[in-house]
């Protein structure tokens, strides 16, 4: 519930860019619909994978958050904006926070998880810190409020403790 609650956050903040810069959404208003087939692809796969078992589940949202921090550290490191990186450093934080309860469960039930994506380095400084909040509305994480950043957009990321309602909105290739 908490994933899924922080992931509709996301995807607001994410909607909020996309409109702020009059860029069209590539999102599918249908569940599980992407207008990209290689991300439609992957999401059959992961969705097949996961629906195997309840550890199944877990492993393949561990790798679904390995896919997304990868993801949101290329677009960092490939744009200057700073809201853009406001918006892409709080959906890092919650990738990493997902990543961590993911990999919490499937501990619980009695299994291991190793990256496949992430470097074991990268992965490994992940675990052993503490879960993050993002910057969101000047540092409050309140997602109601309607502060805006120094350039004008408007600034409701609140917190990155989660990751995206329907995963159909994001960075522009339809996922997260």
């Amino acid at each position: 519930q908490n994933i899924a609650k922080s992931e509709a956050s996301h995807t607001s903040a994410v909607l909020t860019l996309l409109n702020y810069f009059g860029l069209k959404d590539p999102a599918s208003v249908e569940t599980g619909v992407f207008t990209d087939p290689s991300i439609q692809d992957l999401y059959n796969k992961l969705v097949a994978a996961g629906s195997e078992s309840m550890l199944k589940a877990f492993e393949t949202g561990a790798f679904i958050e390995e896919y997304d921090i990868a993801d949101l550290q290329n677009l960092l490191d490939n744009t200057t904006n700073a809201d853009i990186q406001l918006v892409y450093g709080n959906l890092l934080k919650g990738s990493e926070n997902h990543l961590r309860a993911f990999v919490k469960q499937i501990g619980v039930n009695g299994a291991t998880y190793s990256p496949s994506l992430l470097s074991e380095d990268y992965y490994v400084e992940i675990m052993e810190s503490q879960a993050a909040n993002g910057r969101g509305n000047a540092g409050l994480g309140n997602s109601n409020s309607n502060t805006c950043t120094s350039s004008g957009v408007p600034n409701n990321t609140g917190s990155a403790n989660g990751a995206s309602g329907n995963g159909n909105r994001g960075n522009g290739n339809g996922r997260k």
